[in-house]
């Protein structure tokens, strides 16, 4: 899935600024957005086809009644227990945090593009293995996380970057 945009978007053709020049003058240019910008509609017809399909059998399932449950219950104004008063925060500073991975991921082909000098084919590639190393550092940290408390990896974590500064400043 997450090669689905290096894999079925980009088409690997990038133009110099003269050739595309070239194809203004010729009048192709528009013709090249156009079959580029198409190239998206697929992939998200499909997404959006499976999200479809997912949403019709979760309509479709019978889910069982609990024990002590009615249908016609009174609505409390009150807060259920359990929630906590940080539950809002929390909510906020996980939005957040979500938005500022989208936001780098968003940005980042167009980094690798102008900075690093890469294809875009090839900035979709390591988007690609950034995602994965995010993936296995979250399955990691709930490894790690059924083994030490949560100060043993802390701690664990601020000698890495402490060496590594030190590893830093001894370079430099």
């Amino acid at each position: 899935m997450w090669l689905q945009g290096t894999l079925f978007i980009f088409s690997g053709v990038e133009f110099s600024a003269g050739q595309i020049s070239a194809m203004q003058t010729t009048g192709t240019y528009t013709g090249y957005l156009r079959s580029e910008t198409l190239r998206v509609v697929m992939p998200y017809l499909v997404l959006g086809g499976v999200a479809l399909l997912m949403t019709v059998l979760i309509a479709k399932t019978k889910f069982p009644v609990l024990a002590g449950e009615t249908t016609d219950e009174k609505v409390s104004t009150e807060r259920p227990r359990g929630i906590s008063k940080r539950l809002g925060p929390a909510v906020f500073a996980q939005f957040m945090y979500v938005g500022a991975q989208v936001g780098t991921w968003s940005y980042f082909i167009t980094y690798v593009q102008d900075y690093v000098h890469l294809s875009e084919k090839a900035a979709g590639h390591l988007l690609s293995l950034t995602l994965i190393a995010f993936l296995i550092g979250r399955v990691q940290h709930i490894l790690f996380d059924e083994v030490y408390r949560t100060e043993q990896i802390d701690a664990g974590v601020l000698r890495c970057e402490c060496s590594a500064g030190r590893l830093r400043h001894r370079a430099a």
